[in-house]
């Protein structure tokens, strides 16, 4: 049978067990979904070419590779303003509060009309919930 390699880069290194976990999986699930159809490579920060975790938005922008899992703190208010407030931020949305916001409220398309002028579809992959504030 036929299939499709695509490449994925992560931000993140293959041993942060949470995150590897995750793109795993995904990588998995659309193995399953797509019947064997598709599969993805996975690739850690700096494996692929050599593109670094604060080079993967721009990696996938250009074409360079089909997909980039992270999030918007690497890329984010210099490209994007405003696009952090798509991430877990210091007492902001639980994840179920931000699960509402994106799926009920207009936050997805929202977010995908952002990152529209980068030739990017972003897709929620997961979710680590708000982050906790104050100083240390």
């Amino acid at each position: 049978m036929k299939y499709t390699l695509w490449k994925i880069v992560s931000v993140v290194a293959r041993n942060m067990p949470i995150y590897q976990n995750g793109i795993e999986k995904f990588a998995n699930d659309v193995k399953v979904i797509s019947n064997g159809q598709l599969y993805i490579e996975i690739y850690s920060a700096g494996e692929y070419e050599n593109i670094k975790p604060y080079d993967v938005f721009d990696a996938v922008s250009m074409g360079k590779v089909e997909m980039g899992f992270g999030t918007s703190p690497y890329w984010g208010g210099e490209k994007i303003p405003g696009s952090n407030f798509l991430y877990a931020v210091p007492f902001g949305l639980s994840a179920r509060d931000m699960h509402a916001w994106l799926y009920r409220g207009g936050g997805l398309k929202l977010w995908r009309e952002m990152y529209e002028p980068f030739n990017l579809i972003p897709f929620p992959v997961g979710n680590t919930g708000g982050a906790m504030g104050g100083v240390v």
